[in-house]
């Protein structure tokens, strides 16, 4: 079977802040991003959630450099349990990158 993604995915295992609408800052980790998207590990189902904020941050270049951080609005495309991470497995397309967003996370994901 062909690969039907716009965006090739990286896999990068990198810390990740999601807030549901209306909801509290969850926490996790990437399995994999592209441009147009991401998979991500957190410990609450967010099946019922249609829209949600990302906020990704990026390795550092540098050991005792501050990590850039990169932030969109995500819709949920799905999420399901994963019993080999003991988590939830959620899948999210970006939606809307504000202002050079878009483009940190281009440049970031050009170097792996």
């Amino acid at each position: 079977m062909q690969e039907q993604r716009q965006h090739p995915r990286l896999r990068v295992h990198w810390r990740v802040a999601v807030r549901p609408d209306g909801a509290s800052i969850l926490y996790g980790e990437t399995i994999d991003i592209s441009l147009g998207g991401a998979c991500f590990l957190v410990d609450h189902n967010l099946s019922a959630t249609p829209m949600l904020q990302i906020f990704i941050q990026l390795p550092p270049k540098r050991q005792g450099q501050q990590a850039a951080i990169v932030s969109a609005n995500a819709k949920v495309l799905y999420t399901a349990f994963s019993a080999d991470h003991d988590r939830w497995r959620t899948g999210v397309q970006f939606v809307n990158f504000a202002g050079p967003e878009r483009a940190k996370l281009e440049k970031e994901l050009a170097q792996h």
